[in-house]
């Protein structure tokens, strides 16, 4: 098993990129392997892991069965989605603070 421990931004989606399932316990790292259509198990321990629109397999026992596994998705479209909400939001922004 792999991990994605350092602070290089670059690696860390690099490693996200790599694999096919993402099994973690941060916002973050669900967030973003969802973006990179990757198949996501949260082992959840904050409220806000709970939040994610498209639902990632939540791991409560912390033991990763066949079932988990096979439970998982992909989601199509996520990453263009969530850059158009931020072009939208970048607009509102802009629109209603305009640069001198």
């Amino acid at each position: 098993m792999e991990d994605n421990n350092g602070n290089n931004f670059e690696e860390k989606l690099e490693f996200l990129s790599s694999c096919e399932y993402i099994v973690t316990n941060t916002y973050h790292g669900a967030y973003w392997a969802t973006l990179l259509q990757k198949k996501v198990i949260v082992i959840p321990y904050k409220s806000g892991l709970m939040s994610l629109k498209h639902k990632p397999v939540y791991c409560w026992d912390r033991t990763i069965s066949d079932e988990i596994l096979h439970s998982a998705k992909v989601y199509e479209g996520v990453l263009e989605e969530h850059r158009k909400l931020n072009l939208d939001f970048y607009k509102y922004l802009t629109d209603k603070y305009p640069l001198v």
